[in-house]
């Protein structure tokens, strides 16, 4: 028999389950997990133990018969609605489209590819690093370099990473004012320094300066310690309130809100929308 194994996207172990999986994120990758991957630890700990218990659950008293009936009538008269309501798209949030406007966004990729993948990030935050340092790369190779996806960046700063977040997205969005094609060499260098980096104005601005070339310097400096660049930023997380970011990163394909950020669900809505 062969088994459908599940690998680990911020290491590459394979594990039996999804619950196997998710009880190695919390035990082994705690600090890159986002809150919906949290979540998804805490149910599988919860499954485990209730695992242990199963014997004893399914002693039964004949006494609780008539009891579960009613419950089961009672639950299938809410389920079922749901269910048809899921089959035609109702209340699966993948399906539902979103607002999550492009237009004047950093885009990697062809501006006209068929699928846009929608990128709501805090350049501070752990998770948002193991998205570009793991999952990125393969939806460049597999999907961005051949024209089928583009990616499309927006800000997200957390408030429990500020002020670095606001201060990283500032550095990139001023690169962006001046080289878009710039901007995404900035991206990867904020998200690989992300613990060491000097966040004042003068760090800022030379990272940037590693990072790229061709800008103008004076042009730089002022933008970055411009409070207007701030404000920029905030407008791009007010945004992310109204599509419904409730942590981060937050991926979009087509709208549709990604239920985590893994390799293997952004592709399977690539690949959902490729077909289409």
């Amino acid at each position: 028999m062969i088994l459908n194994m599940v690998e680990c996207d911020f290491c590459g172990e394979e594990f039996d389950t999804d619950v196997d999986l998710h009880v190695h994120w919390g035990d082994e990758h705690e600090e890159e997990l986002n809150s919906h991957q949290e979540d998804k630890v805490d149910d599988a700990r919860e499954e485990k133990e209730r695992a242990r218990k199963e014997s004893r659950k399914r002693k039964k008293d004949l006494a609780f018969k008539g009891l579960a009936t009613v419950f089961i009538l009672g639950v299938a008269a809410v389920v079922i609605p749901q269910i048809l309501g899921s089959a035609s798209g109702e209340d699966d949030p993948t399906s539902r489209a979103s607002t999550v406007s492009t237009g004047g966004e950093p885009v990697l990729g062809n501006d006209s590819a068929p699928v846009t993948v929608v990128e709501y990030g805090d350049f501070y935050c752990p998770a948002c690093k193991s998205f570009q340092a793991s999952i990125k790369p393969r939806l460049v190779e597999n999907y961005i370099d051949s024209g089928q996806a583009k990616l499309v960046y927006k800000d997200f700063p957390l408030q429990i990473h500020e002020p670095q977040a606001t201060r990283a997205a500032v550095a990139a969005e001023c690169t962006f004012k001046q080289d878009e094609d710039a901007y995404w060499n900035v991206y990867d260098a904020l998200y690989e320094n992300q613990r060491a980096l000097d966040y004042s104005d003068s760090g800022l601005v030379d990272l940037v300066n590693r990072s790229t070339t061709g800008l103008d310097a004076g042009e730089l400096e002022t933008c970055i310690s411009s409070s207007e660049t701030e404000s920029e930023v905030q407008a791009d997380k007010r945004e992310g309130f109204e599509d419904g970011v409730d942590g981060t990163p937050q991926i979009y394909v087509n709208g549709r809100k990604a239920p985590d950020f893994s390799y293997s669900t952004v592709s399977t809505l690539i690949e959902q929308e490729l077909s289409k």
